[in-house]
């Protein structure tokens, strides 16, 4: 979640210095910074997903490791207590009252607009008409009166509704008018409103990152400007809509609510400015299908490498050390023999063995030359030659590693099976993913009892699929039966 929220923070502020530093029109500097918070709502653990989905001998799962069970015996399963993460809970809270406060505001303002709305006159409907025409809108939208606003807005998602003021637009000419409804026609060509709903969403969920404030209010204003160019554009004059605009905006401060479009909600000396520099601006600016071109490419290179980092096996605590083993039998005793390696240098650090009677736990303690590092083994096999061998790392005092293993030995799969090799690295899978991926390995149907559940330790390579299958159901204390071409699992 850091390593997420670290990236994601970058690429917005990179998308918001070059929104405010390069020549870019409106319209590019608000898809611009959408691609920025964009990025927060695509983790790289989407990737490292589906990464791990084609990769099927690397599944793990981050869970507290459950002892094994051999046909039903060994020991009970650990109970994990349940933690109450109560950061969570605040941020949620909060996420939920400012997204709450958004909603009731905007639904009092419809509502209050809607039921003292009046008819427009013949004159607005005409120029309604002609504003969809000019700007290439063919959805259907309607327009009303309210006294409520004082300056035109458009309301709704779905059916979207312009609202004019009461008398507000009476004293302006039929081209002054003509222009103003094209801004708030491009408001809903550009679907302006839903986007508000996502970036009132976002506000809320990200309450607590400065940087995706900036990138609202920056949004914002570049919302009306990229309004403001479609009317330059489709009137091939700005002169007629800047008048218009001082008219029907004058000394207006209306409330922002995301999700209403409203033109006297954004700084007006700024748009004014930036119209009357437009036709210099459009002849210099970037591209637009470029800009959001590397924007994206972007957005998909550094969401697709820190899910690639993610994958590559990094020497932390969880992973310090390498634990290889081996079962041998004698009469109606096992002798373990173990492995330990240290993962960042290769370096043999215990060879521990045990020797106990078959179907009882043997328990060996492994000195180090590390004085402060203490190697604990707990292990266990059965007649049928399956062994689980239970593994803790401590560092002055302090549980490092733990891990729950399962494997045959060699000797025991000698004419006993006759599946594909197969190579699996699994590390507390659960075990319905693990029989979902036999599944897909033999291509056979797979019967689970409902009540099956545990989680798998195996790290095995060119194994028969059909001993790795009977290890795993071993570990868990199943019952598998094999027949024709379906398979089924009972506990």
């Amino acid at each position: 979640m850091i390593a997420h929220l670290v990236t994601s923070t970058l690429l917005l502020l990179i998308a918001i210095a070059a929104a405010r530093l390069l020549p870019m029109t409106a319209r590019t500097r608000h898809a611009l910074l959408l691609v920025g918070i964009a990025k927060f709502a695509i983790p790289a653990a989407a990737i490292t997903a589906v990464i791990r989905y084609f990769r099927l001998d690397a599944i793990r799962v981050t869970v507290a490791p459950l002892p094994a069970r051999i046909l039903g015996g060994g020991d009970a399963p650990v109970k994990i207590a349940t933690q109450i993460n109560w950061l969570l809970i605040a941020w949620t809270s909060i996420a939920i009252l400012i997204f709450a406060r958004w909603l009731l505001t905007r639904v009092r303002l419809v509502s209050a607009a809607m039921r003292v709305a009046t008819p427009p006159s013949s004159r607005e409907a005409a120029a309604l008409e002609s504003a969809r025409r000019a700007v290439g809108v063919r959805t259907s939208i309607d327009l009303i009166r309210s006294p409520l606003c004082e300056a035109p807005a458009v309301l709704r998602v779905i059916r979207p509704v312009i609202v004019l003021p009461s008398a507000g637009c009476d004293e302006l000419a039929d081209d002054e008018l003509l222009a103003l409804l094209c801004h708030e026609v491009a408001h809903v060509k550009r679907r302006d409103n839903f986007l508000g709903l996502l970036e009132a969403a976002a506000g809320a969920l990200l309450w607590f990152h400065p940087l995706v404030w900036l990138a609202l209010h920056d949004l914002h204003v570049a919302r009306e400007e990229a309004c403001d160019e479609a009317v330059a554009d489709a009137t091939r004059t700005s002169d007629t809509y800047l008048t218009a605009l001082s008219k029907i905006c004058r000394a207006l401060v209306a409330p922002r609510v995301a999700g209403v479009s409203c033109m006297a909600n954004a700084k007006l000396k700024e748009r004014i400015t930036h119209l009357m520099r437009y036709d210099t601006l459009r002849a210099s600016a970037l591209s637009h299908r470029g800009v959001i071109a590397a924007a994206a490419i972007a957005l998909l290179a550094l969401t697709t490498g820190s899910a690639l980092i993610a994958e590559v096996p990094q020497p932390t605590a969880a992973n310090a050390y390498k634990v290889t083993f081996l079962f041998t039998f004698e009469g109606d005793q096992y002798v373990f023999n173990g492995q330990v390696v240290e993962t960042t240098t290769g370096k043999l650090i215990a060879h521990p063995r045990i020797t106990s009677k078959i179907g009882t736990w043997g328990e060996s303690k492994s000195g180090t030359t590390d004085p402060d590092l203490d190697l604990r083994f707990r292990v266990t096999a059965g007649a049928d030659h399956a062994g689980i061998v239970q593994f803790e790392a401590s560092e002055n005092g302090r549980v490092v590693q733990k891990a729950t293993m399962a494997q045959a030995p060699a000797e025991s799969s000698q004419g006993q099976y006759t599946g594909e090799p197969i190579t699996l690295n699994l590390k507390d899978a659960d075990i319905h993913d693990v029989l979902r991926t036999f599944g897909q390995i033999t291509g056979m149907p797979i019967d689970v009892d409902p009540n099956v559940e545990g989680k798998v330790t195996l790290n095995i390579v060119d194994m028969p699929w059909d001993e790795a299958f009977d290890m795993i159901a071993k570990q868990n204390g199943l019952r598998v039966s094999i027949e024709g071409k379906k398979i089924t699992i009972r506990k």
